[in-house]
């Protein structure tokens, strides 16, 4: 059975803060892992912020880890839908955080 780790990501998601959040997220994928991603508090997302959750994705698929993001932002989820980015992604399953 997996364990689960939940990261809430906090303020802007723009070119200014990913090189900040990049680290933080790829020491928290490790294999056995299903990690969640909470985004209520990301005020704003850029392209770099989607390009984050993209990279994030790609790694988490990688290693065969369920990825979940959750607590999206109206407009942080317009944009995510707007690059085709399912918040829920084809790595994620419903139960992944719970």
């Amino acid at each position: 059975m997996a364990t689960h780790c939940r990261i809430e990501l906090d303020g802007d998601l723009t070119v200014h803060r990913v090189a900040e959040w990049w680290p933080r997220l790829l020491a928290s994928l490790s294999p056995g892992t299903d990690l969640c991603v909470g985004l209520a508090g990301a005020a704003r997302i850029d392209s770099a912020g989607v390009q984050l959750l993209l990279m994030l994705r790609r790694e988490a698929a990688a290693r065969r880890m369920n990825l979940q993001l959750e607590d999206i932002r109206p407009e942080v989820h317009a944009l995510l839908e707007f690059y085709r980015l399912d918040p829920g992604g084809p790595v994620a399953s419903p139960e992944s955080c719970e």
